[in-house]
């Protein structure tokens, strides 16, 4: 039988962790063993193994030495040697801990289109890469289907096991992307991305359309299917108010993006008779009881519109934040010079805070360097400068977990439990620094978790999502 053992750390989110107060526990020398159904049929330190049964030991072809430690069985081709050398997984800066989440990537947006966002006269790279990308895909399925393929491979390498894919204004192209995520063993969310205001006219939807690719994307992969408006400056008021009454009737969550640039701002209050974005998003509904809202980039957001967010009982809301992108397009810049993401406020308010990659602004794949972008653009406006490793990985996998259904149950890493969990080479691991260096010291290693994932999708040797092995001994299981 195949055997799927690994030893090294184990990084768990605590249970009493929350966004406001992330929290891991951190096991050290840990051997944890996937058994053929995908659960967890062993993680424990490996002082007590010995103390395992040895029925189940056996059962994968396991059993303890005279002294104490784990061996591989005579009937194991890895006979005599020690489950620390046992596989090419077998060494010492392993650590186990959380997969990433991206909640937020615009799956069909082409590399290589400068900034700014938007300009005075229409210009600017949302044109251009609506008219270079996303266009020409709606229109042309296999060209859409390469495109999510490449993207969503280089993403589960780089330690992504959740996305919310954003693909264009077609039934077809959301298909392929749950299509593609389930090949290789990615949980995906998506729906069609509302729009009616376009400039390119091919890329607008009708209600009816809307309705249409609605109902049967929710027929054919229920559970998977959220409402996706792009913005105020791209929905008229006919179909966002359609949208808001299928999202309640249905109990879809409803992504959008929210206040990404003080040119978005100015534009879409020249479109809504002087509305602030938060204001027209009030008046709609889209910030209204009952609602499940996330709100992508949410840069410049008044202090007060943060508070009153944080404030409703009977409305949820989740910010996809996308640091590398909202430096390729100039996001912070205002009429006052840098204006920063202002992570602490929504975070104070109780406003939970997950990472994304958004695409084509940026190029990333990996929410683990976007973790490393986050901390970055946070120094010195964060905690006097301290951006905290806990906050890191909470935002880069757990959070964006727990937005897209899951809960902090059924993502433990535990025995019992599928098997969910990405495999790290720690950062700085097989080199002079010792792996083991920051043991006691959970901040530090947690550090070196994201750091380490961040660093390549080689120091990935491992990934499990819900009981399937998406990546293993480095290479993609599809």
């Amino acid at each position: 039988m195949a055997l799927d053992a690994y030893r090294g750390d184990v990084i768990r989110p605590a249970k009493d962790g929350t966004f406001q107060n992330p929290k891991f526990d951190v096991t050290s020398d840990c051997v944890t063993v996937v058994g053929d159904d995908g659960t967890i049929e062993l993680s424990r330190p490996l002082e007590e193994v010995s103390r395992w049964e040895s029925d189940r030991l056996s059962k994968h072809s396991l059993s303890i030495g005279e002294d104490g430690r784990a061996f591989f069985s005579p009937s194991s081709p890895y006979s005599g040697r020690p489950l620390a050398e046992g596989r090419e997984l077998f060494y010492n800066g392993l650590t186990i801990g959380p997969v990433g989440a991206n909640i937020h990537d615009h799956l069909l947006q082409p590399p290589g289109v400068p900034g700014p966002l938007m300009r005075q006269d229409g210009s600017g790279w949302l044109r251009d890469t609506l008219v270079e990308g996303e266009l020409p895909a709606k229109y042309d399925l296999d060209r859409a289907r390469a495109m999510i393929r490449e993207r969503l491979t280089l993403m589960v390498k780089a330690g992504v096991g959740r996305l919310f894919g954003w693909p264009t204004s077609s039934e077809g192209t959301a298909r392929i992307v749950l299509e593609e995520a389930k090949r290789l063993g990615v949980n995906a969310q998506t729906g069609i991305v509302l729009m009616d205001r376009m400039d390119q006219e091919k890329l607008n939807v009708t209600i009816d359309e809307a309705r249409s690719a609605y109902e049967s994307l929710l027929s054919d992969f229920p559970g998977q299917v959220a409402m996706i408006h792009r913005f105020g400056i791209a929905c008229q008021e006919e179909i966002t108010a359609w949208a808001v009454d299928f999202a309640r009737r249905h109990g879809l969550q409803f992504h959008t993006h929210f206040d990404e640039s003080t040119n978005e701002q100015d534009f879409h209050a020249c479109l809504h008779d002087g509305e602030s974005i938060f204001e027209t998003y009030q008046r709609q509904g889209i910030l209204g009881e009952g609602m499940n809202v996330v709100l992508a980039h949410a840069i410049h957001t008044d202090p007060e519109h943060i508070r009153w967010i944080g404030e409703r009982s009977d409305l949820r809301v989740a910010i996809a934040a996308c640091p590398s992108s909202n430096a390729h397009l100039g996001s912070h810049a205002s009429k006052d010079g840098y204006v920063g993401f202002p992570y602490q406020k929504w975070q104070e308010a109780g406003v939970p805070i997950a990472l994304a990659t958004d695409a084509g602004a940026g190029r990333l794949t990996s929410v683990f360097q976007e973790a490393m972008n986050e901390r970055g653009r946070q120094m010195g406006f964060y905690c006097d400068g301290e951006f905290p490793s806990e906050q890191m990985l909470w935002a880069a996998g757990v959070q964006g977990s727990l937005v897209m259904g899951d809960s902090l149950e059924s993502i433990a890493i535990k025995e019992g439990q599928l098997a969910d969990f990405a495999v790290v080479e720690l950062s700085g691991s097989n080199g002079t620094y010792a792996p083991g260096a920051h043991r006691g010291d959970p901040s530090r290693q947690i550090f070196r978790y994201v750091e380490g994932a961040a660093t390549s999708p080689e120091r990935i040797p491992a990934i499990w999502v819900k009981g399937r092995p998406v990546k293993i001994d480095g290479r993609l299981n599809s």
